[in-house]
């Protein structure tokens, strides 16, 4: 009920909004509305995935090996890539759900992501690189234990339609950078 009072609301707003600007700020919001070839791009990865997570507690410590499956689809009129992410990480039942899309207005990448191993959720933004045809994301994530704030990164590498990987590293206050965890995902 009160996602629809919200949407209501919003596009009360924007419609009023709309009738005061003049054709060519309307035609501009219309253009940034509509999806992309970068959008296209994201399509190419719905599909089902088989994946691979290694996890790194530490440097010092053997990583942890497990595997999951996801199935990603396009959503919201091709707007978005979802990804719904089911494994075990640590002996536990994982699951998780990001998002992928491309901001025309910053010309930029979005990743959002949410998991059963937290209350929270992480964002990120990056562009492609067609040289090393990845996507670099970044971001910030408050970590508890140091209270305090952790930049990270979390490279996409697209090896081809079929094959992705994920490095997702941890740039710490005291310059430290640790790889956190890798991903490799093979369409089946």
């Amino acid at each position: 009920m009160i996602y629809k009072i919200l949407i209501t609301i919003i596009l009360v707003s924007t419609l009023s909004f709309a009738q005061e600007m003049d054709a060519e700020a309307q035609k501009m919001y219309m253009e940034l509305a509509q999806p992309g070839t970068e959008h296209d791009w994201l399509a190419k990865y719905a599909g089902t995935w088989e994946q691979t997570y290694t996890m790194y507690a530490s440097p010092e410590s053997e990583p942890m090996v497990s595997v999951g499956k996801a199935e990603a689809e396009m959503i919201l009129g091709n707007r978005f890539l979802q990804s719904v992410s089911r494994g075990n990480m640590m002996g536990m039942d994982v699951e998780s759900i990001s998002l992928f899309g491309f901001d025309k207005r910053f010309k930029k990448y979005t990743l959002d992501g949410y998991d059963t191993m937290g209350t929270y959720g992480i964002h990120a933004e990056g562009v492609y690189d067609p040289n090393l045809k990845s996507i670099r994301f970044r971001g910030k994530n408050y970590e508890p234990l140091i209270k305090d704030y952790v930049d990270y990164t979390m490279t996409f590498k697209f090896i081809d339609d079929d094959h992705y990987n994920v490095e997702l590293i941890f740039h710490f206050p005291n310059g430290n950078d640790m790889k956190i965890m890798e991903i490799e995902s093979k369409r089946i």
